[in-house]
């Protein structure tokens, strides 16, 4: 099976069972992912990323309100500080931006989004 083929059969496993269950199954908890927002993206409000009352209450406590804040907060490792969040909220609140960015990809993005996954997690 060549790269293409490949990228494409995950694009099909990823309409079947999700992003983050196809993402798990092959390349574990640990891999390195890759996502460009757009300025209107970061603009959105972190209701839109449809999270747990608790996680989006630790969020607003914070004063974290968009995607763009709540990404610079992941960067910079304050997130993971953050009374009432766990390690069970912050995967949470990883995963839900992925699939945000994710679904949010054309079909040619979403090929390049899995070419670039492979490399950055080669083994």
């Amino acid at each position: 099976m060549n790269r293409q083929e490949l990228i494409e059969r995950l694009i099909e496993e990823e309409q079947k069972y999700g992003l983050p269950a196809l993402l798990d199954y092959i390349f574990g908890s640990d891999i390195k992912v890759k996502l460009r927002f757009s300025l209107r993206d970061c603009e959105t409000g972190i209701d839109e990323l449809c999270l747990s009352v608790r996680s989006q209450n630790a969020l607003k406590r914070a004063d974290i309100m968009t995607l763009g804040v709540l990404i610079d907060a992941l960067n910079e490792g304050k997130v993971k500080g953050l009374r009432n969040l766990g390690r069970k909220s912050f995967r949470e609140i990883q995963t839900r931006i992925l699939v945000y960015g994710y679904e949010k990809l054309n079909q040619k993005e979403k090929q390049q989004f899995f070419d670039d996954l492979i490399e950055e997690n080669r083994q």
